[in-house]
């Protein structure tokens, strides 16, 4: 006779099988929080396609599981917080400062449109959020009311000194694409401009930067992507212009194709 045991649950079985279990339920795909969809808003002739932002989409039904009994909040609190992404659309000093220490510091993912990227820039903190048990892995932002210079040149300050962001994901709407874009485009110039001020021109100079970004843009997916690198040495100003020239020659090639 088979000596397995009858009646076998989730909650009998050794905690590393159950991880694996609960990661396969924890585990979003990004269609979860933004809509693959089409990008002229339902006309079935065309074949190109964006992610925008699914406005019905909450971060809370993913967590469910936590709720079941103690044991399965005790196993798999860091997990789920870890594969979630967090979606706050408004006030997010408010709803951020909702969350303990405890379960902060297990978020890796948020989604927020970019006037909470503003309110951040406010605080005038190097952080991405003033607790520093927030860190992310990967920031997704919806550019919705990214309009003018202004916003440029100030999120290219404030990524300048940013800290506890791995990756920033800039998802373009399909209402407003080239726009978007061309914002995206002239953030990437606007960093480069100020990076070569404030290391050659600025008074008491050089001021390196905290964090360095390389970036990407995915044309099939229209997402900007900035990673966070290290700050890049001193160095002098000749040597300086022969570093980013592949840079500058890439955002030109970006701006005319």
């Amino acid at each position: 006779m088979s000596d397995t045991p009858l009646g076998t649950t989730l909650s009998s079985i050794p905690v590393e099988l159950r991880l694996v279990i609960a990661m396969f339920v924890f585990q979003e795909t990004q269609d979860l929080r933004l809509i693959y969809g089409e990008a002229d808003h339902g006309n079935k002739n065309t074949s190109n396609k964006l992610y925008t932002q699914d406005v019905t989409h909450k971060s809370a039904p993913g967590l469910s599981l936590l709720l079941v009994c103690r044991q399965f909040r005790r196993d798999f609190t860091r997990l789920a917080y870890e594969q979630t992404a967090l979606v706050v659309r408004s006030e997010l000093d408010e709803r951020i400062n909702r969350l303990p220490d405890d379960l902060l510091k297990y978020t890796r993912k948020l989604v927020i449109p970019f006037a909470q990227l503003e309110l951040l820039q406010c605080q005038k903190n190097p952080r991405f959020f003033i607790r520093d048990c927030l860190r992310l892995d990967e920031l997704f932002v919806v550019p919705h009311t990214w309009n003018d210079k202004a916003q440029t040149k100030s999120t290219a300050s404030y990524l300048r000194h940013l800290e506890n962001v791995k990756t920033i994901h800039f998802v373009l709407q399909d209402s407003a694409l080239q726009t978007h874009r061309n914002n995206c485009y002239s953030l990437i110039g606007a960093i480069l401009k100020e990076d070569h001020y404030q290391r050659y021109d600025a008074p008491h100079a050089p001021h390196i930067e905290t964090t360095w970004w390389d970036w990407s843009y995915d044309r099939k997916n229209q997402v900007f992507t900035f990673s966070a690198q290290q700050s890049r040495p001193i160095m002098q100003e000749e040597l300086y212009m022969v570093s980013v020239k592949p840079l500058i020659d890439g955002l030109m090639e970006g701006l005319t194709s």
